[in-house]
């Protein structure tokens, strides 16, 4: 009789640190080659969503709090120095004192008033710090594939990912891409080794990464139950002797951490709103864009039906009230779940 065989260690190839650090600095390059080339070096941003972002974090820099300051005449000046044919008239013409908000999430917020802090309000700063970021995740995104599928699968990806001319589009924006970019990769990276080394230490990591993720953008929340999923998956399909222990160790320690650290922000929204609503306002009211006839018709694409008017009935029932902008953002919310639904 043959004695049983032992199973042979996984060969894995990995790229030379060398390649790596040149992948990271041919991304980066590129990045900010991509940020001055489209001409918003050093302007303040232009799209709607990248403002809000931006005045929240100069609220927060002054210590007024999460919330937006439309009326701060601070926020305002570069706007106004660099609006040359009215490309900011339609930023410039928000108004209001200081009020919290919950529509974002706070990751990028936050990130944006530390480095307003240290550098002061410079919009280059946080430009070439999220080209950084981006570059960081594309050279994650090369190591995985080169370790996972070997030298074919990693010479690809890392030719069409320093191509991919979405990823230097986005290093440029004050937008929460960049940082999911980076988030989805140190999430699957440690998902990667958990598998590979059961240890449950990367489990915590994963659970780490994944609460990064949730308060970057909060839809990211739904990725938990199918994280759960593949790490008990994972090991039993690895053929796991011990039964479900090690499975339910690793899954609860990936659990603990991404729910435990959004927690004081989750609670921070319930309280504000006075209203059991964690993740904010901004899932509620984005919702119809994404599941209504309107998205439908454009095969899937998110459509902001509230230029359409599915919002008119809303608008017309609190008109007189005198909401608050914060009241307001509870109002649609709640509204624009009950359309999706």
């Amino acid at each position: 009789m043959d004695p049983p065989s032992t199973p042979q260690p996984q060969v894995t190839t990995r790229p030379s640190a060398r390649f790596l650090l040149l992948v990271f600095l041919i991304s980066l390059a590129t990045n900010v080659v991509s940020v001055r080339l489209f001409g918003y070096w050093d302007l303040p941003p232009k799209n709607m969503d990248s403002v809000d972002y931006d005045n929240i974090a100069v609220s927060l820099t002054r210590g007024l709090g999460f919330g937006h300051d439309w009326a701060d005449p601070s926020f305002r000046q570069p706007y106004i120095d660099y609006n040359p044919g009215g490309r900011y008239d339609q930023h410039l013409e928000r108004s209001g004192s200081y009020s919290p908000t919950a529509y974002r999430p706070p990751a990028l917020p936050f990130l944006i008033s530390v480095i307003y802090k240290v550098v002061g309000r410079s919009f280059l700063a946080w430009r070439l710090f999220n080209c950084v970021v981006v570059a960081l995740a594309v050279a994650l995104a090369v190591a995985l594939a080169w370790r996972v599928g070997g030298v074919k699968a990693g010479t690809i990806a890392t030719v069409t990912i320093l191509l991919d001319p979405l990823l230097k589009k986005y290093a440029g924006y004050y937008l929460t891409e960049g940082l999911a970019y980076l988030g989805v990769m140190l999430l699957v990276w440690s998902l990667v080794l958990l598998i590979e080394r059961q240890k449950v230490l990367y489990a915590v990591l994963g659970g780490m990464a994944m609460a990064g993720l949730i308060l970057v953008r909060s839809l990211f929340v739904l990725w938990c139950p199918l994280v759960l999923m593949l790490i008990v998956g994972c090991r039993l399909w690895a053929g796991e002797r011990k039964g479900l222990r090690p499975s339910a160790l690793a899954a609860v320690a990936f659990l603990v951490p991404a729910l435990l650290l959004p927690l004081p922000w989750w609670v921070r929204n319930c309280l504000v709103l006075d209203s059991f609503m964690p993740l904010g306002t901004q899932g509620g009211a984005s919702l119809p864009g994404g599941y209504s006839d309107a998205s439908l018709a454009a095969k899937g694409m998110w459509i902001n039906i509230a230029d359409l008017g599915a919002f008119d009935p809303l608008y017309a029932r609190i008109e007189g009230l005198d909401l608050t902008p914060l009241e307001l953002e509870l109002e649609e919310a709640q509204f624009g779940s009950r359309l999706a639904l």
